[in-house]
């Protein structure tokens, strides 16, 4: 008997600002414009779930092409309500 299992999706987790802001800093952390870009989809997807249970019309996503540039993901991050905010990054002397 084969094992059965879900497809994971991480927008099932993001269930608080605290959860969305570590998901969305760990997807900076490797400087790869198409992951944040795929965090920023994921963060979307899980607030338009979030919404389908009181709103009436279905939320829209962000969509991104196979080179996202980077205009077009801080737009996404904004449209999310979210912002990003420059940190210190201490280096091992």
């Amino acid at each position: 008997m084969p094992l059965e299992t879900e497809r994971f999706d991480a927008a099932d987790y993001l269930d608080s600002d605290e959860a969305v802001e570590a998901f969305l800093q760990d997807a900076l952390d490797t400087g790869d414009a198409g992951e944040v870009a795929r965090a920023v989809t994921v963060i979307a997807r899980a607030r338009a779930r979030a919404a389908a249970l009181t709103a009436t019309e279905p939320a829209r996503l962000p969509e991104f092409g196979a080179a996202p540039a980077w205009p077009d993901i801080l737009e996404a991050i904004r449209s999310l309500g979210l912002r990003l905010t420059p940190v210190t990054v201490k280096t091992a002397a």
